[in-house]
């Protein structure tokens, strides 16, 4: 069978959408450290991973407890479009230095952040909490386990002012990694979440809308008309089935019935054998 050159075009272009929509519902994962981990090495930066699979890795990453400084970074609404060298260069040179790194541009699903914060805990690391966007963080200690929790809140749709909140935030993450020194241990995560205008993001929302409103409405009717006259439990088929089933019920109860009072005497054979006999002398 053969294909019009306009039904393939058509294909094309659908086939397209599918993978740009694909895309667009995905966000940036990231783990560098200053240490050598065996479980990233073993796992090569890949375009598309799960985010099970990278926390996964960090997870095994960070129970090693190998470093002393554990960055944990939380950045909702990013694309890795919006990562670029004019905007973000000190995490590019980072990526550059760091002896591990695992870079996927378009993860899918969230990071359970708060399972890899217990894998660092379970180190013995101390749980600081950075407010950034007040712009400051603790003084922190060389040599001493910790935990630095950075969340940044989320990024606006313009494009000029998505630009110039990731270079603000590149520049942060760049002086709290300044501030360990340049001989310091250090793992650092970078989770993100897809924007919230993004196709298959609006597309959730607006299931999860329906389902609680279609639930809402059931509940509503419910009360109002009664249990009874909302649901319907007994189909005509159903009826005339059960009414099949007692009267063969009925019927079955009888003959067994009958059998059971059935009764032959004894010596209702005696007779035929005795005649039996006879005949033989």
């Amino acid at each position: 069978m053969r294909l019009s050159s306009t039904a393939l075009t058509s294909l094309l272009l659908a086939g397209s959408a599918a993978v740009v929509s694909a895309f667009e519902d995905s966000s940036p994962f990231l783990l560098l450290s200053s240490q050598r981990y065996p479980s990233v090495s073993d796992v090569r930066s890949s375009s598309i991973l799960t985010a099970s699979h990278f926390e996964s890795v960090a997870y095994d990453a960070i129970s090693t407890c190998s470093s002393d400084t554990y960055i944990l970074v939380s950045q909702p609404g990013v694309h890795a479009a919006d990562f670029g060298a004019r905007n973000s260069p000190h995490l590019k040179r980072a990526l550059e230095t760091a002896e591990s790194v695992l870079q996927v541009p378009y993860g899918r699903g969230a990071v359970d952040a708060e399972r890899l914060e217990q894998a660092a805990v379970q180190c013995g690391a101390e749980v600081l909490t950075v407010d950034a966007q007040a712009g400051t963080f603790p003084v922190l200690e060389e040599g001493q386990k910790q935990v630095v929790k950075v969340e940044f809140a989320p990024l606006p749709r313009e494009a000029e002012a998505r630009a110039d909140v990731v270079a603000q935030n590149d520049g942060f993450l760049y002086a709290l990694l300044s501030s360990l020194g340049s001989s310091a241990d250090y793992t650092l995560v970078y989770t993100s979440t897809p924007p919230a205008d993004s196709p298959m993001h609006v597309k959730r929302s607006n299931v999860i809308t329906q389902r609680r409103s279609a639930s809402l409405d059931a509940t509503s009717n419910l009360k109002k008309t009664g249990l009874f006259a909302t649901y319907q439990f007994v189909t005509p088929a159903i009826f005339m089935s059960l009414l099949v089933s007692f009267i063969l019920l009925a019927i079955l109860s009888v003959a067994i019935s009958a059998m059971a009072g059935m009764k032959v005497s004894y010596r209702a054979f005696d007779s035929d054998k005795a005649s039996g006999l006879k005949k033989n002398q």
